[in-house]
This record gives C-alpha cells, structure tokens and sequence, in this order.
C-alpha cells in the first residue's frame, strides 16, 4: 500500500513540474527557450513516471484477478407429492339442556347440518316427515260451501264474508265514554274473535247488556270486519242475534 501511495506522489510531481514550465502551441518551445535563446539546450525528454518504475513495481500496480471458485453443481432433488390431512367432521351442535330425542325419533339425521360433509354422497332422498300435528290448512275453506254455523273461534277465517257465528259470552266490557259495549268469549280477549252493539241500541234492552248476554250461548250473523287486527261482527240490532240457550 506505501509503494503505490509512493508511485502516485512521484507522478503527481512530475506532472506539476512539466506542467509549470507552459510552452506556447505555435512554436513547441517552453517559454524560458525565449530568455536563453534559439541556441540554448533543448527541453528534456519527458518521460512517463511508469517507465521510470522497475519492473517488480509494474508487476505489483495490475496484480492479475484470482480465478472464481467453482461451486459444486447440486442435483436435481425429486418432486415430492403432499398428501393433504384427512378433515375432521365437525360434531353436531347440541345446546345443553335441549332434548333432541324427540326430533330424533322423527328423523334418524335429526341435530346434523342440512348441508352435506365434503365427499359425502346421498344415497336416497329423504322422506318428507311431518313435524307437528297442526295442519296449516286446516281452517282454509270454500267461500262457495261456508257452513251454516260457524264457532267463534274460528270467525276469523271469513273476514269479510257474512256468516252466522255461535258462542258463549263469558265477560262484558264498554269503551270508556260508554258508548261501545263489548261482548267477549273468552276472559282473554286480547287479539280474539268479539262482538259490538252501541249504546242506542243498549238503551232499548229491557235489561243491562251484561244480564242480557253473560253466560248465554247466542248465534249472530253478519259480516265479519277486521278492526285493528281483530275480528269483530257489529250488531246494529237486536233481528241479528238468536239466544240458543
């Protein structure tokens, strides 16, 4: 390292020496040839500061580039196949305390996934099965047959439709000005069949409307409304009503 840094110094002022002296393009000559004359001595040969070095210094500026290792060629591995892990079926989800015996005796599937497990094939269709006893379309009817006495319970099935309806009136009620009576089959009668008069025909009632019609079976025929989600029969007067008992 100290004999390069050497080498580029001693080049370093040779060029700064040749370089200082100058000399003038059109002549050749350096500018003291002026002052010393034509017959003064020539300038001295230049020379490059590579050739004044020996020949071991040359040897050590290019040091010849050390041949690359060679790396050992590595064999082709062979492609290994993964087999994927067999998935475990997840078990049915049962809340604790829900009895599924029931449902089991129904149906041999019953509390597994609707959808099948990956890979699974269905062997046979499976039976359609009832799962109550209530048939939804067992109050449907034909408007073209309705019954000629239809109970009360079942009243809300014919909206709009004139029938004769027959039941017993358990309770009584009126609005609170007390001008609409009420007529109630059942001691619950939120939401259920019922039926109204108003108070000028109550005023004709030779008793009051809860002596005239508690615990009495009556049939009544007219049309069926539908006022606020309920089924209600209004009796105007008193040729619609018909005391069975």
């Amino acid at each position: 390292m100290c004999q390069r840094w050497l080498v580029w110094m001693l080049a370093l002022c040779l060029v700064f020496q040749f370089g200082c002296g100058g000399s003038d393009p059109s002549t050749g000559q350096a500018d003291g040839a002026e002052a010393a004359g034509a017959d003064g001595p020539a300038p001295p040969e230049q020379v490059s500061p590579l050739e004044m070095l020996p020949e071991q210094e040359l040897d050590k500026q290019a040091p010849e580039p050390e041949p690359a290792a060679s790396l050992p060629e590595l064999e082709p591995q062979p492609a290994t196949e993964s087999k994927p892990e067999p998935e475990s079926k997840p078990e049915p989800v049962v809340e604790a305390g829900v009895d599924t015996s029931a449902a089991s005796a129904v149906h041999p599937n019953a509390g597994r996934s609707a959808f099948p497990d990956r890979g699974e094939t269905i062997e046979a269709m499976i039976t359609a099965k009832r799962l109550s006893d209530i048939d939804p379309f067992s109050d449907a009817f034909d408007p073209d047959n309705i019954p000629a006495v239809v109970p009360w319970h079942k009243a809300n099935n014919y909206v709009d439709y004139e029938i004769t309806v027959e039941g017993k009136i358990v309770s009584t009620g009126q609005s609170g000005d007390g001008g609409v009576r009420f007529l109630n089959f059942h001691e619950d009668w939120r939401g259920k069949f019922y039926m109204v008069l108003f108070d000028d025909l109550a005023k004709t009632l030779p008793k009051s409307v809860d002596e005239t019609f508690r615990n009495k079976t009556i049939r009544v025929k007219g049309t069926v409304e539908d006022h606020r989600g309920r089924p209600q029969i209004r009796i105007l007067s008193m040729d619609q009503v018909e005391f069975v008992d």
